[in-house]
């Protein structure tokens, strides 16, 4: 259930993470323990700041923190750990499948193949009756879709019908509005269910700041919107990201990458090979295809340079963010945790390609992982 369209592929996965507070997404989270292998690259469990192990690496996945648990795999059945490693109590039976995190104290899960929802105390109050449920909204309202064939539609956080289920495609609420889909052609709906904007446009999605991001197919362009239909920035550009935090927009134009505000103003100039949206106040470019990885602040100023065959693999999230090495010779990868001074944390190293799951990495990754937990992961949620 995908929103976005042809701009070049990010080069990192932006896997974070969440807090049981009024913010609400799994990047919020400050529970500062991340997901690592043990020495071996066998098991998986959680580091500290110090890079110590602090919940023991005893699993076969793992996921990064979200209101104050961390997902964890073994043997095929998931639950969620406390940041004491403790298996929460009183949970639903997960062994069908759950959502890797929370979004606004509340979690999809999946029995007999349908899906419904728990809060944070895993009480359920969307009973397991639906073959889709996006991710929680901040205007306490989720996507659903009764059977695989019909539409969709939104219910409230009783599980009741908020808005009914008449748009071909359908995505979360941000800022006010959800961008969805009547026929072929996409618009925006407020949460009283009436049309904000009309359904009159190729592509729609909400990229943050109050801002729309739209496509004119035939021009194969794109351009910026505010929440009312009020155009920002006409279609000029050949790639619109989105804005994660410090007010910058990822744009690509002629094949070059640069940053512009929620104005349209061009904060950093058209002229990277890639740019990744903003965490924490820094990101992740390449000047060239064939330079190494930088790490710029919101001035465009290098904090950091990775070394030859390093690749980010995620973004800065409570100070610490990881990288991979690859080594061609016998195919292995080295994964790192470093700082924002390029302090390397914790690493560890895994043989062959046979990475646990939500650990490994590869070199080219497809958007549902490079957003998966940031604010724009339900974008791409697809649980059909």
């Amino acid at each position: 259930m995908k929103k976005s369209f042809f701009f070049a592929a990010l080069m990192m996965v932006a896997a974070m993470f969440t807090a049981c507070n009024s913010a609400g997404t799994p990047q919020d989270d400050t529970t500062n323990l991340w997901p690592a292998c043990d020495a071996k690259g066998e098991h998986v469990g959680y580091i500290n700041a110090n890079g110590e192990m602090a919940i023991s690496a005893m699993y076969d996945n793992a996921n990064q923190f979200s209101c104050g648990y961390g997902r964890v795999g073994l043997a095929g059945n998931y639950f969620f750990l406390n940041k004491s490693g403790e298996a929460a109590q009183g949970t639903p039976d997960f062994s069908d499948g759950c959502d890797p995190y929370f979004y606004y104290n509340c979690l999809g899960y999946r029995v007999n193949g349908k899906w419904g929802m728990c809060d944070k105390s895993f009480k359920t109050f969307i009973q397991p009756a639906y073959s889709f449920i996006d991710y929680m909204s901040e205007s306490g309202l989720v996507c659903f879709q009764m059977g695989e064939d019909d539409k969709y539609g939104y219910l409230n956080k009783k599980g009741e019908i908020a808005i009914q289920a008449i748009y071909d495609d359908a995505n979360w609420f941000k800022d006010g509005v959800a961008t969805v889909k009547v026929g072929e052609k996409w618009g925006a709906i407020g949460t009283d269910g009436q049309f904000a904007i009309n359904a009159t446009y190729d592509d729609l999605w909400s990229i943050g700041e109050g801002r729309l991001a739209f496509v004119d197919h035939k021009a194969q362009k794109g351009g910026m919107m505010d929440t009312k239909g009020n155009v920002i920035v006409q279609p000029i550009y050949d790639g619109v990201e989105n804005f994660a935090d410090n007010g910058l927009c990822p744009v690509c134009q002629n094949e070059k990458w640069g940053y512009i505000n929620k104005n349209g103003d061009i904060k950093l100039a058209i002229m990277y090979h890639e740019a990744a949206p903003f965490y924490e106040g820094y990101a992740w470019i390449y000047r060239t295809e064939d330079s190494n990885a930088e790490l710029i602040d919101t001035n465009g100023n290098n904090v950091l340079t990775l070394s030859k065959n390093e690749n980010p693999y995620g973004v800065f999230h409570n100070g610490l963010c990881k990288v991979i090495a690859y080594n061609d010779k016998d195919g292995s990868r080295t994964y790192k945790y470093i700082d924002k001074k390029g302090t390397l944390v914790y690493s560890w190293t895994v043989k062959g390609y046979n990475a646990p799951a939500r650990v490994q990495g590869t070199k080219k990754m497809d958007l549902a992982e490079m957003f998966a937990g940031t604010p724009y992961g339900p974008m791409f949620n697809n649980k059909k």
